[in-house]
C-alpha cells in the first residue's frame, strides 16, 4: 500500500505544472502558468491582472489548497497578496497530497503585457534551430487593461548569433498584417530583444532613444514588454522595430520589390553568384532582370564574422572590412557590383581625408551615439545608399546593440570611463583624424549633448527604473539559476542585486564620461590612446586616454583561460618594446600580449586545444559524432600521458636509478 502511494506521489507530482492562474480581458480569458525555481514556485503575473477577479484551476480531479484553503475554480483570489510566501498543495481524488511546495506571487506593474498562443509547435521548438518559426495568435495588453493588439501571428522565430547561445534568446515577430504595436507604427515584422548581456535591462533603451533626441538616421522605436508565451512567462524583452526598408522605418527606394516586381520567380530561386575581384569577395545571384536605375537602395551593415559572409546571401568586402546586405537579400550581380565598388571608393576616399562621399552629419551623430556609450560591440554598424537621384552620399543609421555599452563589458574588468572606445575601429579611426570631421562632432557635442545629457540620462534612467523594476524582479527570478551551453552573460562585469544598484552605476559611469568628453571636445585637452588587446590564448581588451605627456600608470592582467600551458611575458608593441607602468605617453600606442610555453606545457596546451576545440564543435556536429570525438581526445591524451611516462622511465633506467 505505501509504495502504491509513494508510485501515485511520483507519477502525479508533475500536476503541479498544470496549474494555471486564469485572469479575465475584456474579451476572453488568458493563463498564467507557475515557474519552479529552487523549490520555490511563482507565478510571475501581468500588469493588468487583478486578484479579486482571478482564479486558479489546475489538472482534472485535483484540488488545489493555498495556506490550507481550497480553491475551487470558481473561487476568486482576492485574499491572496503579491510577494507573500503561501503553502501550495494538490490533492487527487483519493485525497493524497501530490505536491507540497511554496507559492509566491509577483507581479509586474507599468509594463504591457505582450502574449502569444503558438498554433502549430512549441516554444521547446523555435529554441531548438534558430531557422524554425511557428505561428499562432498575439495579444497586447496594458496595465491598465486596455487591449492595445491583437491579431494573427505569422511566425515567431529566433534571433541573433552571440546571443542565441544564451538560456533567454531573442526573437523576430512577423504579423499576417502591419500592426500598430504600442504606438510605434503599423508593420509587420518586429524583434523582442532579451537584453541577455545587460542585466540591467537599461542600456539598449537608454541609447535609442538618445539616439531618437539626437537626430540618428532612422533609429528604432522601442518599447518595454512582459512576454508569455503559451501561458509561460518568458521575462520582461524590448520590443523594437525591425532595422527594415519600409516608408515607416528606413524610408528610402525599396530596390529588392523594384527588382522583384520585374522577374518572372522568386528571386531567392536564382543561382548563387560568387566571385574574387582583387582579392575582395563578391556574393550575390544572377538575377535575369535588373530595374533602370540600380544606384540605391541599399541597407547593409558591416560583418565582422567570415563565417556569417560566408553562409550569407549577399555580401561583398572592401579593403578594410566585409558587409552583407539586409536588403536586397538577393541582389543581383550587377547590384553587387555597383555597390562594392560604390563602397571601396567612399572608402579610398576617406583613407584619403575625402568626406565628399558620405553625409557627415549622418557619420557624426552616429559616432557620437557609439563614442558617448562606450559601446564595445562594433558589429552592427548599419549604412544605406539611396538612389542617386534623391541623395547620392553614404549614410549611417540604426543604432543597434548596445547591451555591451556603458562599462558593461566581458572583455576587461572595470572599464573605463575616461577612454575613447570607437575612434579606434571600422573607418571611423580615420574619420576622426579628418579635422573637418572632428570639428563637425564637436561641434554637435558641444551645442547638442553636453549641456542637456546629464539631466536627460539621470530622468531617463529613473523612468525606466520605475517602469520595469518589478518586471527586473521576476525576470532575475526567472533567469538567475538557467545555465546555457555558452553562458557569456556570467562574464558581464556588472551584476547587481536590484535595479537601483544598475542605475546607480550607470548615471555614475555617464557622469564620469560626460566629463572626460567635455575635457576632450570643449576644453580642448589632447589625449593619446592606449589600447592593450591579446587575440590569442584569452580574450581581453582595454582603452586609456592619457593627455599627451602625461603617465599612464596602469599593468593589465589579460587572465589567460589556458594558463596551465602558457607563461604571460608582458605588453609589447609593434616594434617589440616592453610597455613599463609609469611610462610618459605622448602619441597612441597599441600593446599586444606574449606568451611562452610553460614548463612541461606542451600536454597541457593539447590538452587546452582539445578541448576548446570540442566546445567549439559541439553547434556544428550531432550529439553522436561529439562523443565520438571526445572520445577520441581522451584516448589520445592517455597514450600521449603513458607514453611520457616510460620515457621517463626509460630515462632513470639508462641513468641507473630505476628500477
Amino acid at each position: 500500500m505505501l509504495a502504491l502511494a509513494f508510485g501515485i506521489y511520483i507519477e502525479t507530482t508533475d500536476h503541479i505544472h498544470d496549474v494555471r492562474f486564469m485572469l479575465p480581458t475584456a474579451d476572453e480569458q488568458e493563463a498564467v502558468a507557475l515557474y519552479e525555481n529552487s523549490g520555490v514556485y511563482y507565478a510571475f503575473l501581468p500588469s493588468y491582472a487583478q486578484t479579486d477577479t482571478m482564479t486558479i484551476i489546475g489538472a482534472p480531479g485535483n484540488e488545489i489548497y493555498i495556506d490550507g484553503k481550497m480553491y475551487a475554480p470558481q473561487t476568486l483570489c482576492g485574499d491572496l497578496e503579491i510577494d507573500k510566501p503561501y503553502s501550495l498543495q494538490l490533492k487527487d481524488a483519493w485525497g493524497l497530497t501530490i505536491a507540497d511546495s511554496q507559492l509566491i506571487l509577483k507581479q509586474a506593474q507599468n509594463v504591457p503585457a505582450l502574449s502569444i498562443h503558438l498554433t502549430d509547435g512549441s516554444m521547446d521548438d523555435i529554441n531548438a534551430d534558430k531557422t524554425i518559426d511557428k505561428s499562432g495568435t498575439i495579444s497586447i495588453i496594458k496595465s491598465d487593461r486596455q487591449l492595445n493588439y491583437e491579431g494573427k501571428c505569422k511566425n515567431l522565430r529566433g534571433r541573433g548569433n552571440t546571443t542565441w547561445d544564451q538560456p533567454k534568446k531573442s526573437y523576430t515577430l512577423e504579423l499576417t498584417e502591419d500592426g500598430d504595436l504600442l504606438g510605434m507604427g503599423a508593420a509587420k515584422k518586429w524583434v523582442l530583444l532579451s537584453d541577455s548581456f545587460d542585466e540591467s535591462h537599461l542600456r539598449n533603451k537608454l541609447a535609442y532613444d538618445a539616439a531618437y533626441a539626437l537626430g540618428v538616421d532612422f533609429t528604432v522605436d522601442s518599447e518595454y514588454v512582459d512576454f508569455y508565451v503559451d501561458d509561460v512567462y518568458y521575462g520582461v524583452y524590448l520590443l523594437c522595430e525591425k532595422v527594415e526598408i519600409d516608408r515607416r522605418r528606413v524610408a528610402i527606394t525599396d530596390l529588392a520589390a523594384l527588382t522583384k516586381a520585374i522577374n518572372p520567380v522568386a528571386l531567392s530561386g536564382y543561382p548563387a553568384y560568387q566571385a574574387v575581384i582583387d582579392g575582395k569577395l563578391q556574393k550575390g545571384f544572377d538575377i535575369t532582370n535588373n530595374p533602370q536605375d540600380i544606384t540605391g537602395g541599399y541597407l547593409f551593415q558591416i560583418e565582422h564574422h567570415d563565417d556569417r559572409i560566408q553562409s550569407g546571401s549577399s555580401a561583398f568586402q572592401t579593403d578594410d572590412l566585409s558587409f552583407s546586405l539586409s536588403s536586397p537579400a538577393y541582389a543581383s550581380k550587377e547590384q553587387i557590383q555597383y555597390l562594392s565598388d560604390y563602397v571601396n571608393q567612399v572608402e579610398d576616399a576617406i583613407a584619403a581625408g575625402d568626406l565628399s562621399g558620405i553625409d557627415v552629419d549622418s557619420f557624426a551623430r552616429y559616432y557620437l551615439i557609439q563614442e558617448l556609450f562606450a559601446n564595445n560591440d562594433n558589429c552592427s554598424v548599419y549604412f544605406y545608399k539611396d538612389i542617386d537621384a534623391r541623395d547620392p552620399k553614404l549614410h549611417t543609421c540604426s543604432i543597434w546593440d548596445f547591451d555591451l555599452s556603458i562599462g558593461n563589458s566581458w572583455l576587461v574588468p572595470n572599464m573605463s570611463p575616461q577612454a575613447f572606445y570607437r575612434n579606434t575601429d571600422n573607418w571611423f579611426d580615420r574619420l576622426y583624424a579628418i579635422p573637418a570631421f572632428r570639428e563637425r562632432l564637436q561641434t554637435i557635442y558641444a551645442e547638442e549633448i553636453s549641456p542637456y545629457l546629464t539631466d536627460w540620462i539621470a530622468d531617463q534612467t529613473t523612468l525606466y527604473r520605475s517602469q520595469i523594476g518589478a518586471s527586473f524582479s521576476m525576470d532575475k527570478l526567472r533567469w538567475q539559476n538557467v545555465q546555457g551551453d555558452n553562458d557569456w552573460a556570467d562574464r558581464s562585469q556588472n551584476r547587481f542585486d536590484t535595479l537601483e544598484e544598475h542605475a546607480a552605476y550607470i548615471q555614475d559611469f555617464m557622469e564620469k564620461r560626460l566629463a572626460f568628453l567635455n575635457s576632450a571636445w570643449i576644453d580642448g585637452k589632447d589625449y593619446a590612446t592606449v589600447t592593450f588587446s591579446t587575440y590569442t590564448h584569452t580574450s581581453f581588451k582595454a582603452s586609456y586616454a592619457v593627455e599627451k605627456g602625461g603617465l599612464l600608470d596602469v599593468l593589465p592582467d589579460p587572465s589567460s583561460t589556458d594558463t596551465a600551458a602558457f607563461t604571460f611575458l608582458g605588453w609589447f608593441d609593434e616594434n617589440g618594446e616592453a610597455y613599463t607602468a609609469g611610462a610618459v605617453i605622448d602619441q597612441d600606442k597599441a600593446y599586444t600580449a606574449q606568451w611562452a610555453l610553460a614548463d612541461n606545457g606542451i600536454l597541457a596546451k593539447l590538452q587546452y586545444t582539445l578541448l576548446e576545440k570540442i566546445d567549439q564543435l559541439q553547434y556544428d556536429v550531432g550529439p553522436i559524432a561529439l562523443i565520438l570525438l571526445a572520445v577520441f581526445a581522451v584516448v589520445f591524451l592517455a597514450v600521449l600521458i603513458i607514453s611520457s611516462r616510460q620515457n621517463r622511465v626509460g630515462r632513470k633506467r639508462k641513468r641507473g636509478d630505476g628500477s
